[in-house]
Parts: structure tokens; sequence; C-alpha cells
């Protein structure tokens, strides 16, 4: 395979030009369970993520479309600090789990709007009110991590359509970049037999953000942040999102 290249950090900052900001900061420590021949195996690694709404021109039209629509006519940006969560498995290998999914428009972000399912805050993502930043930056204790939206996990809700875990990668040698292969999350056994995904919490911390992958590939420190592990043949129509670049 080898045509993909390790996400490391994803980073998204919009610049507030209102005075009357909200913003919420929520550190957390993310969770990945497995089974390991009847044996669970957890792995953790801590990543920080910050909403903050702003809207470019102010203007009394806000105030009205508010009172229309009951939409908050301010933006929510979000800046997340997060590198992949490195969980050794046993002497199976091991496996990287990307702070992204990989979905048929290739792959993304998904911890922003994840959390706020966790939170119990639904379809706000961009009109997040103070309320809503209070609950953010109150949030405590352990919990799983809410991947869909209430009615995608329903039984009868269509597989095929949702994305039920991060994407995943592993390395058959990993000094060579060029020998990464994704790993399917609902078939770990395929690439580590013996080895299943039971579950992702998230728990709330302020311990120190994780920085220990680039210690564990220090080619990702050189390797050009454009640069793919596979070129596409003259002609292909794939687009450059199926080969997931450092962001």
């Amino acid at each position: 395979m080898g045509r993909f290249i390790l996400a490391v950090l994803i980073c998204v900052t919009l610049v507030s030009c209102d005075d009357d900001t909200r913003e919420a900061t929520l550190r957390y420590r993310l969770i990945a369970t497995v089974e390991i021949d009847g044996q669970k195996v957890e792995g953790s690694t801590v990543m920080e993520i910050h909403y903050k709404n702003f809207h470019m021109d102010p203007h009394f039209l806000d105030t009205f479309i508010q009172f229309l629509t009951h939409i908050n006519p301010r933006i929510t940006a979000i800046d997340h600090a997060a590198e992949a969560l490195i969980l050794d498995l046993k002497g199976r290998g091991t496996v990287f789990i990307l702070p992204t999914v990989h979905g048929s428009m290739g792959f993304s972000d998904f911890h922003g709007i994840c959390l706020l399912y966790t939170l119990g805050i639904e379809n706000k993502l961009h009109s997040l009110t103070k309320e809503d930043m209070r609950q953010i930056s109150n949030a405590k204790g352990r919990r799983p991590l809410q991947l869909l939206r209430p009615e995608m996990r329903r039984p009868e809700y269509p597989k095929g359509l949702v994305i039920r875990s991060p994407a995943m990668v592993t390395f058959k040698n990993e000094r060579d970049p060029r020998t990464i292969e994704e790993v399917d999350p609902e078939n770990m056994e395929q690439h580590f037999p013996g080895v299943r995904l039971l579950n992702f919490e998230i728990e709330i911390t302020d311990a120190p953000l994780t920085r220990v992958l680039t210690k564990r590939l220090p080619w990702l420190e050189t390797i050009d942040q454009n640069e793919t592990l596979e070129r596409e043949p003259g002609g292909s129509m794939r687009p450059p999102t199926k080969n997931p670049s450092r962001s």
C-alpha cells in the first residue's frame, strides 16, 4: 500500500475581531482501548482544543437575523493541538491512531464536532452560546467519545453512511515512511492477529500536551509537508485529500 503519510498535527486558527468574544478551552486525554487475546490494553495521548466565536463585521442585522431565525450569527473557530496516539500492541506491532477520520472525501479532522456530541452539545458548531462555552470549560471526568449524532447511533441507521473510528496506520518498518499501511479500525485483526478495537474515551485533564511522535518517527521533521508516499500515475483522478499530508 504505502500511499498514506502520517498526519502529525492539526491546527486551524482564526483571529477574532470582536471584543465580546466567547471562547473555551478543553484539554483532554484521548484513550483507545483494544482487546488482545481477551485482555484489555489501553493507550492515550493528551490533546487540547480551543473554541472561539467571532464575526468580522458586527452589524445591527445580526440581532435581527438572530431574532428571526434563533441562529447565532457568530462563527465558531477551532484551534486543535493534537498528534497521533501511539498504541503498542504487546509484541503484535504498533498502530498509530490519527487525529483524523478517513471518509469518502478524504481525511478530515473530527474532534471539534465529536467533542461537542460527547458533552451533549449538538448541531451547534457554528453557533456556540455562552452557556455552551461554559459547559465546555466546566467539563470533568471520563466519558465515551461520541463520534456520531444520536440518530446515527441507532441500529437501523445505514452503516455505510457513518464513520465509527479515527483513521489508523502502521509501518512495516518505522524508519522507512514508504512502508506505511492503513489499518481498518473495524478489522484490526487483518494486520494484528488477535487484536480488536473496543472503544474510545476522553478524560478531562491538566496534564502536559503529548509531544512524542517526532521522537518515535524522527523523519517527520525532515520530510516535505506536501509529500505523499506514492505518486499517482498520469491521468489519475484521485483527489489530493486521498493522500493525506502533514499540516
